[in-house]
């Protein structure tokens, strides 16, 4: 009769063997759970509202009113006649795709957090391909038509914003998109640089609602800006905690919530009109098997998306600013 004890000569840590008791046998155990924290969240493209296309390259038209002006006519006198022609604009779709590779042994294996390998790497890919359409569509790139050699780019929020500018930055000169931005030395975030980018940006008639900007900038914009600070901190006695946070800032111009963003290029801080900026899809995200080569199973989701900016001048850009 075999014997389970302290007699065995093998390896004492190895899985299943219990060095207290030497008892063999014991069933590993492997939590039915995989800890994955990276963050998915995508506030500006949830934000967006949206669109189709039907062209790899979409447009649209942006106008805008004549100065005002004090002038009276003449009684009598003919009604004079001008054509004010709007401005035609548009923007590049970019294709963004992920593929993934799943052996035929691991198809087959129980495996711990979930239940199908497959599934688990098309979800964990789309995932990763929504943070990459954030990130275009934060970005601070131009757009590009491609070639057989270079894939299509779509202008990314940075490149559309070229009349409300603050710091000193290279921004764009034009606004359709075409424009280059290079970011500068950078500057200290301040009360004054953020007000006047409000104030230009209702002085061209824009009505922002959201500031995005990254986690560092937030913080310097919850100690920096009027009214906020510690001294100023809500105590919150019935909950036992003090509340010192700053989402919705009231200012001159109108009140605008602060939303940071992983996917914000450093340094760089978006006051947004949120009715002006749409995501226009021509491919919507596709997930699909490849042909099986050897011992395996692939596949891919793609998709091909573009922004679009119906007018830059309700949005400004504050650039290159630190903590």
């Amino acid at each position: 009769m075999a014997t389970i004890g302290t007699s065995y000569g093998g390896d004492l840590n190895r899985p299943g063997y219990n060095n207290e008791g030497g008892i063999t046998g014991i069933r590993e155990d492997l939590a039915d759970v995989i800890a994955d924290i990276s963050p998915t969240e995508t506030p500006f493209l949830t934000r967006c509202a949206r669109q189709s296309t039907s062209n790899t390259y979409t447009e649209w038209q942006t106008a805008e009113l004549r100065a005002p002006q004090v002038v009276g006519e003449v009684e009598g006198s003919d009604t004079a006649t001008s054509f004010h022609p709007t401005q035609r604009v548009g923007n590049y779709t970019i294709i963004q795709k992920a593929g993934f590779s799943v052996s035929g042994t691991s198809t087959a294996l129980n495996l711990a957090g979930r239940n199908k390998e497959y599934a688990y790497q098309a979800l964990q890919a789309g995932k990763a391909l929504k943070r990459d359409l954030e990130m275009a569509l934060l970005g601070t790139q131009a757009r590009d038509p491609g070639s057989t050699t270079k894939a299509r780019m779509l202008a990314g929020v940075g490149c559309w914003i070229s009349t409300n500018t603050v710091g000193d930055a290279t921004f764009p000169t034009s606004s359709d998109g075409t424009g280059t931005f290079a970011a500068g030395s950078g500057a200290a975030f301040t009360q004054a640089d953020f007000d006047s980018i409000l104030q230009a940006i209702w002085e061209e008639g824009g009505t922002p609602d959201r500031v995005y900007l990254s986690a560092d900038l937030m913080s310097a914009a919850v100690a920096n800006l009027e009214g906020n600070n510690n001294a100023r901190a809500n105590i919150m006695a019935s909950e036992e905690k003090v509340v010192n946070s700053m989402v919705r800032y009231q200012t001159p111009f109108g009140a605008v919530t602060f939303v940071p963003s992983r996917m914000m290029p450093a340094g760089s801080i978006y006051v947004v009109d949120s009715s002006q900026f749409k995501v226009a899809t021509l491919r919507g995200w596709k997930q699909s098997k490849l042909a099986v080569t050897g011992d395996s199973v692939q596949g891919q989701i793609v998709g091909e998306h573009t922004l679009v900016c119906l007018n830059e001048k309700a949005s400004g850009h504050m650039a290159t600013y630190t903590a």
